[in-house]
């Protein structure tokens, strides 16, 4: 995808990302598209939501993250979740307070796919 994306807080405890823009298939098509994903913090954990059709708060992932070291940065985490005959398996590497990566691989009777991202705060 080639667009824009930003983080807003919605409450307390709930980050919102949104990411906008143009999405190019291996096709060669091109379409508009948005994505939205809901972060929250659950006691030891990060709970990932995402907006899925009519239901604006569906469980994507649950992180418990592990730090690599003595430190906090990097830590990670992985979950899979199932939707219907999809697999999609999650993985978060937190390198630092302004940067982490994320990796969704995506298999099932017609989908394989891997996205990746990465995340990195914009200077003030």
């Amino acid at each position: 995808m080639n667009g824009s994306a930003w983080f807003t807080w919605l409450d307390e405890e709930t980050l919102q990302y949104r990411e906008e823009g143009e999405l190019r298939l291996f096709s060669g098509s091109s379409h508009l598209a948005y994505r939205e994903l809901f972060y929250s913090l659950d006691t030891n954990r990060i709970v990932v939501r995402l907006r899925l059709g009519s239901d604006p708060q569906h469980l994507l992932f649950q992180l418990a993250l592990e730090p690599s070291g003595p430190t906090p940065w990097p830590a990670s985490s992985s979950a899979i979740h199932i939707c219907g005959q999809d697999t999609y398996e999650g993985g978060y590497v937190f390198e630092t307070r302004h940067q982490f990566r994320t990796t969704v691989k995506v298999n099932g009777p017609s989908k394989n796919y891997t996205i990746a991202s990465c995340f990195t705060r914009a200077l003030d």
